[in-house]
């Protein structure tokens, strides 16, 4: 009893996680059992929704019948109409081996109860309930049969905006690609009813999805009395089969018995393929039983679509209510949509304010660190500027040369001391005495300098350079003072010897 995928949770795997979600629910009471599995009412504790589960035990099954509740549960998931059973989880216990399929609760029933009823009660359905029936259920069969493949997941930012931009026709073409899925087991046991009377189509577990470059499938599976020729004799087929089987079932509806019947296979595949079948009861119109002879056709390209069921005069009367549900239902799906759409462009926006909010709170935070940083830097300067301060003046730089008048002083002091000083390594070998004796022979002084100025200073000597020309220009001030000594010096003894000699 499955429905239109809700979104919800995907399976728990684990055994924990299975019997914690088992305990999400209140069991009811058991509905239904069969081959199938079991069927059991259940309530949702967290809102006290009124749900059903379809218990099977994968355990024992064979590859091809796990294939099959797979599929249903896929195709459950990817269906979303109102007169289709709602699907709203499944669950996976591995410990014990079984798979629950939790799904939309019909108070009605089914229309096999239905029909059962009738035949012991002696009594016919109105017409009017066929009709509406028939509507509803061909607005769910238009649902499966025209089925749009899901498009994928857009992308986030520009290439969501590209793809908006460039909704070309071959980006729209695949964006409704048509994937059709077969019902292919439909029978009154499988369309169900709610509370309002309303169907519920269910029980897709023979369902198939065809390919949308495929037309036909090949497998046969179904219920007997409602195979379609090309079933029974194990040919290809498509949605055709459906529609085949949809008027059996209102046949059904009508008569209260299918068709075709036989006590065997082989009697029921003669008379389906000769697809002879008595007129439905004449209380019901001419009209409903020509839709119903036009289903029922043999060769299958003589059947009609489901759009062209949706053009018979009286399904425009009688379903006009079901046309309105379906416009609800969607407009209420594309609300929906809407809303999660907006809901997670809010969610975008409030993580990106987030993060912008932290990157906020890491600038404000380092430009403190550098605020703290220029504090300490700033606290160090003002140290080893007071630092400088208290410190005493050093004594002004002389580079070891006495002052003008102490050099003097000690020249004149120490005259012998000059006096005695021997050539210089460049030449000048005068000896001059110069004792204050009459016989001196200074000849040139003979300073122990030779006469030689000291070169200047190299470049770039800085301030020991400065102090070394300076005492070179000393040195050769001295020389020239002693000289002129020496010169008078010698003249006085000159004078006195010429004088004595004469």
């Amino acid at each position: 009893m499955a429905a239109a995928a809700a979104g919800s949770s995907s399976a728990r795997s684990t055994s924990s996680g299975s019997r914690s979600s088992l305990d999400m629910y209140e069991r009811i009471g058991t509905i239904g059992k069969g081959s199938f599995g079991t069927v059991t009412k259940i309530r949702r504790k967290s809102d006290g929704r009124i749900l059903v589960w379809k218990e099977l035990n994968y355990g024992h099954m064979r590859e091809k019948e796990k294939q099959l509740v797979v599929s249903e549960v896929n195709i459950l998931r990817e269906l979303r109409h109102p007169f289709i059973v709602r699907y709203y989880d499944r669950i996976i216990d591995k410990a014990t081996t079984r798979i629950y399929i939790v799904m939309e609760f019909c108070e009605g029933g089914d229309l096999g109860r239905i029909i059962k009823r009738c035949r012991r009660d002696k009594t016919y359905l109105d017409e009017a309930f066929i009709w509406k029936c028939f509507s509803q259920m061909v607005l769910a069969l238009k649902d499966c049969h025209r089925h749009k493949e899901p498009a994928p997941a857009a992308g986030s930012g520009s290439e969501a905006a590209a793809a908006g931009a460039g909704a070309g026709a071959g980006s729209s073409a695949a964006a409704e690609r048509v994937k059709p899925i077969l019902h292919r087991d439909l029978k009154p046991g499988n369309i169900f009813l709610d509370s309002a009377r309303n169907i519920k189509m269910g029980d897709f577990g023979l369902a198939k999805e065809l390919a949308s470059e495929s037309k036909y499938a090949q497998t046969n599976v179904g219920t007997p009395f409602y195979m379609s020729p090309e079933q029974i004799n194990e040919q290809r087929y498509n949605e055709k089969s459906d529609i085949w089987a949809l008027g059996c079932l209102l046949y059904e509806l009508c008569a209260l018995v299918p068709p075709f019947e036989a006590t065997n296979h082989l009697s029921l595949a003669v008379k389906i393929n000769a697809g002879k079948f008595a007129r439905i009861p004449s209380k019901y119109s001419d009209n409903l039983y020509r839709a119903i002879r036009w289903m029922i056709q043999v060769d299958p390209s003589k059947r009609p679509t489901v759009e062209d069921l949706e053009r018979i005069p009286d399904m425009r009367t009688f379903g006009k209510d079901a046309g309105h549900a379906v416009r609800e239902h969607q407009l209420g799906q594309k609300y929906a949509s809407r809303m999660r759409e907006v809901a997670a462009r809010e969610e975008a926006a409030r993580k990106r304010e987030e993060a912008l909010a932290a990157r906020e709170a890491s600038a404000a935070a380092l430009e403190a660190s550098l605020a703290e940083r220029e504090r300490a830097v700033a606290m160090r300067e003002r140290a080893v500027a007071q630092a400088m301060a208290a410190r005493p003046p050093a004594p002004a730089a002389t580079g070891g040369l006495p002052s003008s008048s102490s050099s003097s002083s000690a020249f004149g002091a120490q005259p012998v001391m000059l006096a005695r000083a021997t050539s210089a390594p460049d030449g000048g070998h005068g000896h001059g005495h110069g004792h204050g004796h009459g016989h001196g022979h200074g000849h040139g002084m003979g300073l122990g300098f030779g006469g030689r100025v000291a070169p200047p200073a190299p470049p770039g000597a800085g301030a020991e350079n400065a102090g070394a020309g300076l005492r070179h220009k000393a040195v050769a001030a001295i020389r020239r003072t002693h000289s002129a000594r020496a010169y008078a010096s010698d003249t006085s003894d000159l004078s006195m010897g010429g004088d004595g000699g004469l």
